[in-house]
C-alpha cells in the first residue's frame, strides 16, 4: 500500500469517527518542512476532501503534543512508539505526571505509522468519544 492510499484511508477513518463535519481539528507536528509535517499536511488535504478541516500547529515537541492529545486539546500529534510507551507508564519525561499520565494513556490511539524513523500519528479522544 503506498503512502497516498494509506493517508486517504486514514482520512476516511476520521470522517467515519463521528466528528461533526463543521468541526475543526488540530494536528501538532514537528517543524514545518519535516517529513512528519509533510505527511500530516497531506493527511489534512485528504481529510478536507472528506469534509474535515485539520489545522496544523508546526514546531511542537512530541512530548508536549502527546499530553495535549491525551487531554483532548488536540486531535492528532506526531510521536514515536517509545514516547507513547513512557507516557503509558508515567516514566522518563512523564515522571512528574506519574499516575495522571497512566490515567490519560488509554485516550491515545495510533492512527497510522510510517517508516521514516518509525514515526506515527496519534489520535485523541475528541475523535472517538460518543
Amino acid at each position: 500500500m503506498n503512502i497516498k492510499t494509506t493517508l486517504a484511508a486514514a482520512a476516511l477513518a476520521v470522517s467515519m469517527a463521528g466528528t461533526a463535519s463543521a468541526q475543526s481539528l488540530t494536528a501538532e507536528t514537528p517543524e514545518a518542512g519535516s517529513d512528519a509535517n509533510q505527511i500530516v499536511t497531506l493527511f489534512s488535504k485528504y481529510a478536507s476532501q472528506a469534509g474535515h478541516q485539520i489545522r496544523i500547529n508546526a514546531g511542537q515537541t512530541a512530548t508536549r503534543s502527546v499530553i495535549n492529545v491525551a487531554r483532548g486539546n488536540s486531535a492528532f500529534a506526531v510521536s514515536l512508539p517509545p514516547i507513547e510507551n513512557f507516557f503509558s507508564k508515567g516514566a522518563a519525561m512523564y515522571k512528574q505526571l506519574g499516575e495522571k499520565a497512566v490515567e490519560l494513556s488509554p485516550n491515545l490511539r495510533t492512527a497510522f505509522g510510517w517508516l521514516s524513523g518509525t514515526s506515527m500519528l496519534l489520535a485523541g479522544p475528541c475523535l472517538y468519544r460518543a
